[in-house]
């Protein structure tokens, strides 16, 4: 375990390095997902960027699909910052690493959080290529960042994450992605470990259980959210239809992934271009 003011000190320090690199402070982190990572020039195509391994004490992955750069523009008036790539419970971190990015997001002083991923459509109604905002999600995967952590007040790690994401954020984004023709659905997100894809009985249970997509990230990242009082939003790219019999690949979820990205940048942009869901969220801060 770690206590948390090291935890904390180390994700000052990654602002701090992002600050030397007039990188921080920000408005807003958004954190791409599986063949994500162009999200970032997009939307943001005047921009700087740094390399995820010049950050101290960032991690990094080296799974294929996943990009390895900060990178800081503005859009409207915020300041926005991607990190086009993300590690995972199944590359060996343990959850508290994974959701390091949240802690170095807060420090750096984001108002909001943005966990964009690529997961498998479990509810029969969601097509490949839809997005799915994050009503709730399930955590299935065997680790909660909180369980690594050491606090002075043991009352500090039992937390209740309700609502577990922004209304307000999450309905202007869902709103203006609707806008740019991609079907938006609410749904229930649920994160198992990984890195095998599942079998139909396991789908099944998933599906049972309340999940309207699976995933095998953004939990980490969206509990210490939580931990640090931080506003999140869930935002999923249905890659595949789960309970067709053709085989998942990741090299298949990367295409979705890939293909999904400009019609969602523009929905990110013309969000964070609306100052109203942003006075509402200050107001509540």
């Amino acid at each position: 375990m770690i206590h948390f003011d090291e935890y904390w000190a180390k994700a000052g320090e990654t602002a701090r390095y992002l600050g030397e690199h007039d990188m921080s402070p920000v408005d807003v982190v958004i954190q791409c997902g599986s063949g994500m990572a162009a999200l970032a020039e997009h939307v943001i195509p005047d921009s700087q960027s740094l390399r995820l391994e010049q950050l101290p004490h960032f991690p990094y992955s080296v799974v294929k699909g996943h990009g390895n750069e900060a990178v800081v523009g503005k859009v409207g008036e915020l300041k926005v910052l991607f990190f086009t790539g993300r590690i995972h419970l199944y590359e060996g971190f343990d959850a508290l690493t994974v959701g390091f990015p949240a802690a170095v997001a807060k420090s750096a002083g984001a108002k909001v959080f943005i966990a964009t991923s690529a997961a498998g459509g479990l509810n029969q109604h969601y097509h490949v290529g839809d997005l799915m905002i994050h009503n709730s999600f399930i955590n299935f995967q065997g680790d909660n960042p909180l369980l690594h952590l050491e606090v002075s007040d043991y009352k500090q790690r039992f937390i209740d994450p309700k609502p577990p994401y922004d209304p307000y954020a999450s309905r202007a984004l869902s709103s203006y992605v609707t806008q740019v023709e991609v079907d938006v659905r609410q749904g229930v997100y649920i994160g198992v470990k990984g890195p095998m894809f599942e079998t139909m009985a396991e789908l099944a249970m998933l599906r049972a259980l309340g999940g309207d997509a699976v995933g095998m990230s953004s939990i980490p990242e969206i509990i210490m959210c939580h931990f640090l009082k931080l506003p999140v939003v869930g935002a999923t790219i249905v890659s595949n239809e789960c309970f067709r019999e053709e085989l998942v690949t990741h090299d298949k979820v990367l295409e979705i992934g890939k293909k999904s990205v400009p019609a969602l940048a523009s929905g990110i942009r013309a969000f964070l271009e609306d100052r109203y869901w942003w006075h509402k969220l200050e107001r509540r801060r």
